[in-house]
């Protein structure tokens, strides 16, 4: 099972992304969670971060969490209860290559990435950046999902 939670499962009538909750509410959230999940980690293949913006996606947070130190202290909560061969996927990999600087190499071999928008068009709508496909160079053979050779 791969298993991502959100607050918000749409976007507003004028067009902008419902409410998500502020970072120390995700982080007891995720903790809380996180014990679930531990617990069916038999089950559970992978948690994808999810919790920012609207449907888990981890964009246009209401609450300016799509930014590494806020997605990093969700990170570190998912690693405090999960078990240590439990991976848990940002968005994107150029996501993964901005939290280098606020988790630890041991931390950032826990984080893979998930493509929301698989073959949506050549970049995957912005997943692979506008190049498509790279290496992010920090991953290993047992991520869960990689770009490149």
């Amino acid at each position: 099972m791969i298993v991502r939670f959100a607050y918000a499962d749409s976007v507003t009538q004028e067009g902008g992304n419902a409410e998500d909750a502020p970072l120390h509410i995700a982080v007891g959230h995720v903790k809380t969670l996180g014990k679930v999940l531990a617990d069916n980690s038999d089950v559970v293949a992978h948690v994808q971060c999810g919790i920012i913006g609207a449907y888990g996606e981890m964009h246009d947070s209401t609450h300016c969490l799509n930014n590494p130190t806020s997605i990093a202290a969700i990170l570190k909560a998912y690693f405090s209860v999960l078990p240590s061969g439990t991976q848990v996927a940002v968005r994107t990999p150029m996501m993964k290559q901005m939290l280098e600087k606020e988790l630890s190499k041991t931390e950032i071999l826990r984080v893979a990435h998930y493509d929301d928008c698989f073959l949506a068009s050549a970049t995957d709508m912005g997943t692979f950046g506008q190049t498509g496909v790279q290496c992010t160079g920090s991953g290993t053979k047992f991520d869960v999902a990689k770009g490149g050779p």
